[in-house]
């Protein structure tokens, strides 16, 4: 009974002044606490004398009228050192945001006022009246190709900014990897890197825009990690309900701590030629597939990039013939 009246006195007095309670500062606010306890505990001893018409002379009584005060200090205190770490980890993840949007904001306003700069260069050039006309057609050739650059840059960054798939449908990873070897095969070529393949046809759930950009940045790193030629192996194959994605290269390679670095805003292996948007981009086109990314790699050797996906069931179910596909240079 005495328990039941004390609760519902701290109950109304909580509700009461709960709003004002809150604009109070964490001293206060214990203060206010501890005070409206030990009420509390003089309102039950009120009763106590009102109902007995004497206070009894069990020693428990006198133990428990300050256990109450003294718990809900602690209890509040508690409260209090908790609300705060939770507010501060907030305004720490808030802060790390920031920090990483003004890196963004200045890698990305950089890298595309490169090619901008060097197209309107080239477009003033056009201006020329004794240019001839197959300067005319380089000239506008060199600036269409840096729009292109820039535009490529401003996608990245939007992918990166909202990755979430937004048509998902059944997606056969042969048939787009297919399309994107085809993307790539002119850069390839010009790098005399050889491209061997062993693709057998399995389905993964993702968005096939989403799908292909993160298939071309990979291989389109892998090539440039060439540049005195080698070799770029492509393969698919089903692990257990995973689908596997591995893409090999013979390239430069990375070391330890560079391959711990993939992913993050605004680092890159290239340099300035670099954005460091790619791999972000890959990290969460890959991620919001539910898909995982392993890489291992060695300076001089080469990289090799494996991802896991959600294998997708389909009506048709690869054989073992198909499993079978050698290696077949494009």
């Amino acid at each position: 009974m005495l328990t039941a009246v004390t609760s519902i006195t701290i109950m109304i007095a909580s509700i009461a002044l709960s709003k004002k309670f809150l604009a109070l500062s964490s001293k206060q606010r214990i203060l206010l606490a501890f005070l409206l306890s030990a009420v509390s505990e003089m309102l039950m001893v009120v009763w106590i004398q009102s109902f007995h018409h004497t206070l009894p002379a069990s020693s428990a009584l006198w133990l428990y009228l300050p256990v109450q005060p003294i718990s809900m200090i602690f209890t509040c205190y508690l409260k209090e050192v908790l609300y705060k770490n939770s507010a501060l980890r907030k305004r720490i993840i808030r802060a790390e945001k920031m920090e990483v949007v003004s890196h963004l904001a200045a890698s990305i306003s950089h890298e595309v006022r490169n090619p901008l700069t060097t197209a309107r260069g080239f477009i003033q050039l056009l201006e020329q009246s004794h240019l001839s006309q197959e300067k005319r057609k380089q000239y506008i050739r060199i600036a269409i190709e840096e729009l292109d650059r820039a535009e490529a840059i401003i996608t990245d960054y939007l992918t990166f900014a909202k990755p979430a798939p937004e048509s998902v449908e059944n997606l056969n990873v042969k048939t787009e990897m297919e399309r994107v070897i085809d993307i790539v095969r002119p850069l390839a070529n010009m790098n005399s890197v050889e491209v061997q393949t062993s693709l057998i046809p399995c389905n993964v759930k993702g968005e096939r825009q989403k799908l292909q950009q993160c298939l071309l940045n990979i291989i389109k790193n892998a090539i440039e990690a060439m540049p005195n030629g080698g070799t770029l192996e492509v393969y698919i194959s089903i692990e257990k309900d995973q689908v596997l994605i591995r893409i090999s290269d013979t390239g430069v390679g990375m070391t330890k701590e560079q391959i711990e670095r993939l992913g993050e805003p605004y680092f890159t292996t290239k340099g300035r030629r670099g954005t460091g948007l790619g791999m972000m981009v890959v990290y969460r086109i890959i991620e919001s597939m539910g898909g995982t990314i392993q890489i291992a790699s060695e300076v001089n050797k080469g990289t090799q990039v494996s991802l896991y996906l959600p294998l997708t069931q389909s009506l048709h179910t690869p054989s073992v013939e198909q499993k079978r596909d050698a290696f077949v240079a494009l």
